[in-house]
């Protein structure tokens, strides 16, 4: 329902933030507060989504409570991780977003461009920003012609669509051993990192 809401029906937004987590808190995991609790993906999946729809007019004030619920509730056990291994290089490390949804996708671009600059390249080892945009690396659409086709993700290109509503738009390459990966232009990664500073809203005026 709150995907569905303009962004300044603040009081509907409110109003339906406040369902989830009574939901969360009083109905799935009413231990919680005082006991740590394993949670499924799915559960803390639709928490974190509905702080960053409570705040869909200013996405930066949805970052406390991200980073809340991802890195500081010590009672709040989870496995939802945008950080994966890569299958085919076990040295490399790549971004994933298979149990975000595409609202929650979106957020985690701007804050890791906006506030994890440095953990983004320590991950990348200075190399390019690598986004898994399938379900796996092995994962294959059926169709005639392979991955040459004209066959585009929807994960690729939700992923697309926000890059190019930032300041300093980057383009996605295809990862040309690893179909399923998309990297982000180098160069205008740099750009980015010259033009927006740390902690800028990396949107553009409307």
């Amino acid at each position: 329902m709150m995907e569905t809401l303009d962004e300044n029906e603040i009081e509907k937004l409110s109003f339906y933030h406040q369902k989830i987590l009574d939901i969360f808190e009083n109905g799935l995991y009413p231990d919680i507060k005082c006991n740590p609790t394993s949670i499924l993906l799915d559960d803390i999946e639709t928490l974190l989504r509905s702080y960053v729809l409570l705040n869909k007019k200013s996405w930066m004030k949805s970052v406390k409570d991200v980073e809340r619920i991802l890195f500081y509730e010590p009672n709040y056990i989870h496995s939802l991780s945008y950080w994966h291994q890569d299958i085919l290089n076990k040295k490399k490390i790549l971004l994933g977003f298979n149990y975000f949804s595409t609202t929650s996708t979106c957020f985690m671009l701007r804050y890791l461009m906006t506030f994890q600059r440095q953990e983004l390249k320590r991950r990348s080892k200075n190399g390019p920003i690598r986004i898994l945009c399938g379900k796996s690396q092995f994962s294959n659409k059926t169709r005639l012609s392979g991955w040459n086709e004209d066959y585009e993700s929807p994960k690729k290109k939700s992923i697309e669509n926000e890059l190019n509503k930032w300041k300093i738009q980057i383009r996605l390459e295809q990862d040309k051993e690893s179909p399923a990966v998309w990297y982000l232009n180098e160069e205008d990664v740099e750009l980015f990192f010259k033009t927006v500073h740390p902690g800028e809203d990396c949107l553009k005026v409307k």
